[in-house]
């Protein structure tokens, strides 16, 4: 895969093969990915777990640069961005 350029088509089918399903997959201009999770509750899970996750999942193919947590008040209509998410940026 190393000479192989990622894309989010490759990278959702490695993450999903590996059990890890994503809500939204974003690719920037600087060639990294953001993977969102959103959530209403967080049943103890935490961002530092779901980036693990993906770091086994995606390990010799990508790297976890960041995680975090953005939490909103809830609103039905706004889009996963403006909701609760977990965030994963991977290189």
């Amino acid at each position: 895969m190393a000479e192989d350029k990622l894309t989010v088509k490759k990278l959702e089918e490695l993450l999903n093969a590996g059990g890890v399903h994503p809500d939204m997959i974003s690719r920037k201009r600087d060639g990294t990915f953001i993977l969102r999770r959103g959530y209403f509750y967080r049943m103890g899970a935490t961002p530092e777990g779901w980036a693990a996750k993906i770091g086994e999942v995606l390990k010799g193919v990508a790297t976890v640069l960041e995680s975090g947590d953005h939490w909103a008040a809830f609103s039905g209509r706004a889009p996963l961005q403006r909701q609760s998410h977990f965030w994963v940026i991977i290189q």
